[in-house]
């Protein structure tokens, strides 16, 4: 997979967070989750049967990478915030997505 948003890991305060590309996650039910005590962000590749377009799948990468900033900040009720972290994901994904590099 040749994605520029999704990477394979990330560093945050010094610690390596690696993305999990998997099936699906609790029984097909979910999109994404961050697993805070192995340092992981799952992503699932189907939900309820379906494929995930790869657009969602970033954007869900976006969402809960603001799961792990909050929390690392210390932010925990602010990360328990579902409609302030879907917010932020969105405003960064779309970032991501519009940004143009080079000279």
């Amino acid at each position: 997979m040749d994605n520029k948003i999704i990477p394979k890991y990330f560093y945050l305060f010094s610690e390596k967070y690696r993305i999990s590309n998997i099936k699906e996650i609790d029984n097909g039910t979910s999109f994404g989750h961050a697993v805070y005590d192995e340092n992981k962000i799952k992503i699932a590749k189907t939900i309820h049967k379906k494929v995930i377009q790869e657009d969602q799948r970033e954007s869900t990468y976006c969402h809960e990478l603001m799961h792990i900033i909050l929390d690392s900040l210390g932010k925990t009720e602010l990360s328990q915030n579902e409609e302030l972290v879907d917010s932020m994901g969105k405003a960064l994904h779309q970032i991501l997505k519009t940004s143009v590099y080079g000279k």
